[in-house]
C-alpha cells in the first residue's frame, strides 16, 4: 500500500464524479443487493419521518436526511437488513396555508364558505402533484443527494389504510390505559382557529405589541370598606387587575380576594 494517495487533479468536477457514482448505483442495483444480501443480524426497519408535501424540498431537507442515510448505511454496514420506506406527510396547517394562499381564503369562515369537502379535494390534489413531481421536486432531491430509500411504494398519511392504522394503534394504546386526558396549554392561531406545534409556530413566529386592559372593580361589601371592613378616607376602595389581553376579559367571572391588602400612602388600610 503507497504511504499517500495520488493527488485529484486540479481539473476534476465532482459534479461529473457524483454522476458517474449514481450511475454506476443506478446500473448494477446497489441499494437493491444491499437489502438482498445476508444479514446475520436481522432486520433494521427503518420508515422515514415523512417530510409535508406542502411545497418542494429546501435545503433543511437534505441535512435531516443525511443524518437518516449515514445511519441506515451503518446499520447495513452492520449486518442488518435495512429496508427504508419513504413517507410523505399530507396532514397540518403547511398544507392548509398552502391550498388557502392558492385560493385566496384568508380565514376559516371563508373555509367553510368555500366548503370543506372541495378543500380536501385542493389540498389532495396539491400534495399529489409534489409526490408526483420527479423531475424538479422529491424525486429529483433523493436521487442526486444519493439518499437510498423506497420512494416506489411510500408511505401516504392521507390513505385510508394509514389513517386505520393509526386508529388501531390508538385504541390499542388506550386498551392498555396509556392514553389520559389533561389539560395544556398550547399556543393557537387566531386566524384559522386550530392550536399549533412547536414546528408551526416556528414557520412564522414574530414578537407584537398586544394591548393590556386594566378595569377597575369595586371590592364587594359597604361602599369604602376594606377587605378587612374598616373605612379608609378618600373615594370607595377599588381594585384594578391586570388582564394579560383583551380577549381574557369577557371570560373573567370572578377575583379571589388577596392574602393581604396594601394601601396606598397615607391612607389608613391594612388588611
Amino acid at each position: 500500500m503507497p504511504a499517500t494517495y495520488p493527488e485529484f487533479p486540479s481539473t476534476l468536477s465532482y459534479s461529473a464524479m457524483e454522476a458517474d457514482i449514481q450511475k454506476f448505483w443506478a446500473d448494477n442495483r446497489i441499494f437493491r443487493k444491499s437489502l438482498e444480501k445476508d444479514a446475520p443480524n436481522g432486520i433494521y426497519s427503518f420508515y422515514e419521518g415523512p417530510p409535508t408535501v406542502n411545497g418542494k424540498p429546501g435545503v433543511h431537507h437534505v441535512f435531516s436526511r443525511t443524518i437518516k442515510d449515514v445511519v441506515c448505511r451503518y446499520k447495513s454496514m452492520e449486518g442488518y437488513r435495512v429496508p427504508r420506506k419513504a413517507g410523505w406527510d399530507t396532514h397540518g396547517l403547511p398544507v392548509e396555508i398552502s391550498v388557502e394562499k392558492k385560493l385566496g381564503l384568508k380565514n376559516k369562515a371563508q373555509v367553510e364558505e368555500y366548503g370543506e369537502g372541495e378543500f380536501n379535494r385542493e389540498a389532495r390534489e396539491l400534495v399529489y402533484h409534489h409526490i408526483e413531481d420527479n423531475r424538479e421536486g422529491w424525486g429529483r432531491l433523493t436521487e442526486e443527494m444519493g439518499y437510498w430509500v423506497d420512494m416506489d411504494s411510500p408511505y401516504i398519511t392521507c390513505d385510508n389504510n394509514y389513517i386505520e392504522s393509526v386508529w388501531w394503534a390508538l385504541k390499542t394504546i388506550f386498551d392498555k390505559g396509556l392514553i389520559y386526558k389533561d389539560y395544556k396549554i398550547v399556543p393557537q392561531d387566531p386566524r384559522s382557529e386550530t392550536v399549533l406545534s412547536s414546528h408551526e409556530l416556528a414557520l412564522g413566529y414574530k414578537e407584537v405589541q398586544d394591548p393590556s386592559v386594566y378595569v377597575k372593580f369595586r371590592v364587594r361589601g359597604a361602599k369604602g370598606a376594606c377587605w378587612s371592613g374598616r373605612q379608609p378616607r378618600g373615594p370607595s376602595f377599588r381594585t384594578l387587575p391586570l388582564l394579560s389581553a383583551p380577549t381574557s376579559t369577557m371570560s373573567g367571572s370572578a377575583m379571589p380576594k388577596p392574602a393581604r391588602c396594601l394601601s396606598l400612602p397615607g391612607r389608613d388600610c391594612r388588611c
